[in-house]
C-alpha cells in the first residue's frame, strides 16, 4: 500500500491500539508497544482499515539550540 512508510500522529491511544491521523483522515491503528497521543507513528502495514504502526524515531534538532 502507498500508506506504508508514511508518518501519522497519534490522536487517541489505549494500550496497543488507537487512532492515528494521517493524510487528513483518522484511521484505526495498532502497535506492538504502547503509544501516546501526540506521538508520531510510522505505518508498517495496512490490513483492511487497520494500520499497524511503530513509533517514529525522534528527530534531533540539535542545530537549532543556541
Amino acid at each position: 500500500s502507498n500508506m506504508v512508510g508514511k508518518v501519522g500522529e497519534v490522536k487517541r491511544w489505549g494500550d496497543l491500539e488507537g487512532k492515528i491521523f494521517i493524510n487528513g483522515e483518522t484511521w484505526n491503528a495498532r502497535s506492538d508497544i504502547p503509544l501516546s497521543p501526540g506521538d508520531n507513528a510510522v505505518i508498517e502495514r495496512v490490513e483492511g482499515f487497520v494500520l499497524t504502526v511503530k513509533k517514529a524515531p525522534i528527530v534531533s534538532h540539535s542545530r537549532e539550540r543556541n
